[in-house]
This record gives C-alpha cells, structure tokens and sequence, in this order.
C-alpha cells in the first residue's frame, strides 16, 4: 500500500470525483492522515469533512506559478 499512517498527502483537484474518492481511501487505510486538498474552485465544507483525517483545502490554481508561491 503506498499510504501510511500520519503521512501527509496532497490531493490536486481535492474537491472533484477523483480527488474525493483518493482522500476517502486514503483515510479509510491508515491512521490519522493529513490531507491537503487544492482546487481552483469551490470551498471545503463540514460535509465535505472525511472521517479520521485532519483536512485542509486550499483554493488556488497549481498552474499560476504565483498563486502557488503565494
């Protein structure tokens, strides 16, 4: 498996189908992970929260080189 528990993952597009889907797996298969969820549109909600994992979302497009650096 190439999760492990208290590891931190960066999940591009956070808030899309895919993106949910990989945060919710990852959460499911180890302990207490750190999620960072980035995506140009939308806000993270508590529905969106995902059980066991510390959650954050960061709106910005990884495309612009300065929103990034930002």
């Amino acid at each position: 498996m190439p999760w492990k528990d208290f590891g931190v993952y960066l999940i591009t597009g956070g808030l899309g189908g895919l993106g949910r889907i990989f945060a919710k797996e990852i959460a499911k298969k180890v302990a207490s992970p750190t999620l960072i969820l980035v995506g140009r549109n939308g806000a993270f909600s508590d529905d969106d929260a995902i059980e066991g994992a510390t959650v954050i979302f960061e709106q910005v497009d990884i495309a612009d080189q300065n929103a990034v650096t930002a």
